[in-house]
C-alpha cells in the first residue's frame, strides 16, 4: 500500500472516530492501533513480495524466468506460472501440475519440445 493511501487511510479513520462517544485518550489509542496495523500489512506485502522472487528464483533456477519491468513468470512449460500475481494456491496447483507430467522446475534451461 503507497504512503499516500495509508495516510488518506489513518485520516479517514481518525475523522470516523472522532464522532464516537469516547474520550481523547481512547480516540488516540485506536489511532495508534489503526497505524500499527497498516505499518504491519505494509511489512507483509513487502515479505511477500520478497519470498515470491526467491520461490521463482529457486524453482525456475534463473533459467529462462521473465523478469523484465518487475515481472516474475515462467512459461516455458504449461501451465504458465506468473510468481507476482498468481495467488499462493494457485501457484502450487501449477507447479503439482507441472510435476505430475514430469515438468518440474529446471536447473538447465533446456528446451521445452511440449510448448
Amino acid at each position: 500500500m503507497k504512503t499516500e493511501n495509508i495516510e488518506k487511510a489513518l485520516q479517514a479513520f481518525a475523522e470516523s472516530i472522532a464522532s464516537l462517544p469516547i474520550d481523547l485518550d481512547q480516540q488516540e489509542a485506536l489511532i495508534g492501533l489503526e497505524a500499527n496495523a497498516y505499518a504491519e500489512l505494509a511489512a507483509l506485502k513487502e515479505e511477500n513480495e520478497r519470498l515470491r522472487e526467491l520461490l521463482a528464483f529457486a524453482y525456475c533456477r534463473g533459467a529462462l524466468l521473465y523478469g523484465d519491468d518487475g515481472e516474475l513468470q515462467d512459461s516455458r512449460k504449461h501451465p504458465t506460472i506468473d510468481f507476482k500475481r498468481d495467488p499462493a494456491g494457485i501457484i502450487s496447483e501449477k507447479m503439482h501440475q507441472r510435476a505430475a507430467l514430469g515438468q518440474e522446475g529446471n536447473n538447465k534451461g533446456d528446451d521445452d519440445e511440449s510448448l
